[in-house]
């Protein structure tokens, strides 16, 4: 097996140390061409793909967030190692949410029942 190379640089990605930041490997779908930040979900198999949003009536995420991609990875043609975060303090402009998801709070709400915590850096919306 040939030796995987992977660059990430954050930008202001980690907001603090609370709660601590937690990373898991895993599988990302085939199909999909993910940047470091994107949120994913699970699928039955329990491999990762880009999150599918929010319901447009209740708001309501359509499945709980799985984490947080660490590093870009490209899965276009078949599925490949990826490592996500599942917890931890983030800048919410660092992420990539679903387009839905565009005010602070559903950006709160997206994360609920979830381990990662956001900070948001704009006087907007709370």
């Amino acid at each position: 097996m040939a030796a995987e190379t992977f660059t990430f640089t954050p930008s202001k990605l980690i907001a603090g140390s609370d709660p601590d930041i937690i990373t898991v490997p895993g599988t990302l779908l085939s199909g999909q061409n993910l940047a470091a930040g994107v949120l994913v979900e699970s699928d039955t198999a329990g491999k990762w793909k880009v999150h599918s949003g929010i319901d447009g009536t209740s708001k309501e995420p359509l499945k709980k967030v799985a984490g947080i991609m660490v590093y870009a990875a490209d899965a276009t043609a078949a599925d490949v190692n990826a490592i996500v975060y599942t917890a931890g303090n983030f800048f919410a402009s660092q992420l990539t949410f679903p387009a839905a998801v565009n005010t602070n709070l559903l950006k709160q709400k997206f994360v609920e029942g979830t381990q990662i915590v956001l900070t948001f850096q704009d006087t907007g919306e709370v």
